[in-house]
Formats: structure tokens, sequence, C-alpha cells
């Protein structure tokens, strides 16, 4: 009979380390990323573009979660520059998450760069957007949606991009 209490003690020693284990990886905090050095350039004529990713993604970053509530952070910059005859031509980058604008990077006033009225692709700049949502457990696809607002411009272009993808179960 002092074999019996050892074995339960046994089992319920494995199963503490099995529910430990099970709610670190629920806890976690982890990391996806993806970058494109190339050049991509777009006409305004098309409306709005999905940007390809790099690092054979495609226009999608997949992002899987476990837990059932998980904040995503997202973190995003590329070069670009807008051809517009004017000053008042912009490019809006939306940050997509399942189809879905992920605020803030969504609206008419989130502009990511501006022509500089000289109807080239010239003066490029670097900036960067970023989106914070929670979402629940799951396969989740993140994109990066492009236009060109104002209605002068004749095309846009993004290069040297980054997107990173910061999960953390709560």
């Amino acid at each position: 009979m002092a074999i019996r209490p050892t074995k339960w003690a046994g089992a319920a020693a494995f199963a503490c380390v099995c529910s430990f284990a099970h709610s670190a990886a629920l806890a976690a905090t982890y990391v996806v990323k993806t970058s494109n050095p190339a050049n991509q350039t777009f006409t305004t004529a098309s409306g709005a573009q999905l940007v390809n990713l790099g690092e054979g993604n495609g226009s999608v970053l997949r992002v899987q979660t476990v837990g059932p509530s998980t904040r995503l952070v997202i973190l995003f910059n590329g070069e670009c520059s807008v051809a517009g005859p004017n000053h008042v031509d912009w490019l809006r980058v939306e940050i997509l998450v399942d189809g879905v604008v992920a605020p803030p990077s969504g609206g008419l006033g989130h502009a990511l760069c501006t022509s500089d009225g000289d109807s080239a692709l010239d003066n490029w700049i670097t900036a960067a957007s970023d989106a914070s949502l929670v979402v629940g457990p799951g396969v989740h696809a993140v994109q990066l949606r492009g236009q060109v607002q104002g209605g002068a411009a004749t095309n846009w272009w993004l290069g040297d991009l980054s997107l990173i993808v910061i999960a953390q179960n709560q």
C-alpha cells in the first residue's frame, strides 16, 4: 500500500507541472516579423492595394494566437514617396487584421507620407505606423493596404519595409 500514495503523488506532481506549462504558454509573449527590402511602385488608378510583405509571406503575415484573449501590437515602418503635382496628395497605409482596419491606422487623415509637388517618386522618407487590438484564439491575417488620397497623384512607392507583430496572451 505504500506504493499507491507514491503513484498518486507522482501523478499529482505531473499534473501540476503540465498545468504550469500550459499556463506559461498562455501567458507567453512572442514576436512574428517580416521585412521586404524591395521597392514596390503602385499606380493610383488601381485604388487601394495590398503590399507585398516579403520573406515569402506575399501580402499576408499569419499570426497564431492560443489564449482566449491576445493583444496584438503591430509595428510597421518603410520608406515611401508619392508622385503628385501638389503638396496635398498623401499615402495612407492601413494595417488590417483579418480584413478589418486596426485603429488608429485608418481614417482619411492618417498620412504616411506626402507628395512634394514635383510629380516624381523622389524625396523619400522613412515613416512608421502602429496599431494595437485584442483578438481571440486562432490564426489571424495581418496585411498592409495602401492608397493615395488627394486625387492628383499618379503613383506611389514603398520600400525597405518591416512589419513586426508582438502578441501578448492576456
